[in-house]
C-alpha cells in the first residue's frame, strides 16, 4: 500500500514538473513571437522613412530648377488640377500629416511633367514588399496671407491661402511600404522647409540648390 502511495505520488509529481515545463515553453514562443512582431514592425517603419527621405531627395532635384517666382504657381491646385490634392484646411494643417498639399510635379512649375506619386523606390530591402514615395508642397507655416493681404497667421483666410509671400515652401513625402497583397503596411510622412530669396534659413531648413536632406517627421 506504501509503495503504491509512493508511486502516486511521484507520478503527481511528474505531470506538475511537465506541466511548469509546459508553460514556461508556451509563455517563450509567445515572448519570441511577440519580438519576432515588433522587429518586423520596426523593419517596416524604419523602411518606410528611408523611402520618405528617397522623396525628399527627389524633390530637391526638382527644386533645382525652380524659382522663387514659380512657388505660387506650386502652391496653387489650380496649376494642375491633380485630383490627389490635399489641400491645408487651416494654419494647423501646415505642421501634421492631416493634409499634405499640392502634388509637385517632375517639371516643377512648368507643364510637360509627370506627378511624383507612388514612385517607386529601388533596392527594397524587405522580401515581398514595395517599396513608394508621394510628393507634396504647401506653403510656411508662417506665411498665411491671403491673396488680399486681409489673412495673416493668427487670422487665416482660407479661400487664399496658397499665394507665397516670404520665398519660403515645405516640400512634404510620404513614404510607404506595400505588402505582397498590396495593403499598406507602413507610412512615414517627412517634410522639409526650402528658403528662396534673400531670407535667412532657419534650423532644418535648406536654401534652394543646397542641399543636405533632413526632414521633420509628422508621421
Amino acid at each position: 500500500m506504501r509503495a503504491a502511495r509512493e508511486k502516486g505520488s511521484a507520478l503527481i509529481t511528474v505531470i506538475l514538473v511537465v506541466l511548469v515545463l509546459t508553460m514556461i515553453g508556451l509563455a517563450a514562443s509567445l515572448y519570441m513571437t511577440m519580438e519576432d512582431r515588433v522587429s518586423q514592425n520596426d523593419k517596416l517603419s524604419q523602411t518606410a522613412f528611408h523611402a520618405a527621405q528617397a522623396g525628399l531627395k527627389a524633390g530637391e532635384q526638382v527644386f533645382n530648377g525652380v524659382t522663387q517666382s514659380q512657388l505660387d504657381q506650386l502652391l496653387n491646385p489650380a496649376t494642375f488640377k491633380n485630383s490627389a490634392n490635399d489641400e491645408p484646411q487651416s494654419l494647423a494643417d501646415l505642421t501634421t500629416a492631416a493634409h499634405l498639399g499640392t502634388v509637385l510635379y517632375s517639371s516643377g512649375a512648368n507643364g510637360g511633367g509627370v506627378p511624383l506619386l507612388n514612385q517607386s523606390v529601388g533596392g527594397g530591402t524587405l522580401v515581398n514588399t514595395q517599396e513608394e514615395y508621394s510628393l507634396f508642397v504647401r506653403n510656411d507655416p508662417n506665411d498665411w496671407l491671403s491673396a488680399d493681404g486681409l489673412g495673416s497667421p493668427t487670422n487665416p483666410d482660407p479661400a487664399f491661402y496658397f499665394p507665397d509671400h516670404n520665398g519660403a515652401i515645405t516640400l512634404v513625402s510620404r513614404g510607404v511600404v506595400l505588402n505582397a497583397a498590396g495593403g499598406v503596411a507602413a507610412v512615414k510622412v517627412l517634410a522639409e522647409k526650402i528658403v528662396f530669396g534673400s531670407n535667412s534659413t532657419p534650423l532644418t531648413s535648406f536654401r534652394s540648390g543646397q542641399w543636405g536632406t533632413s526632414g521633420t517627421q509628422y508621421q
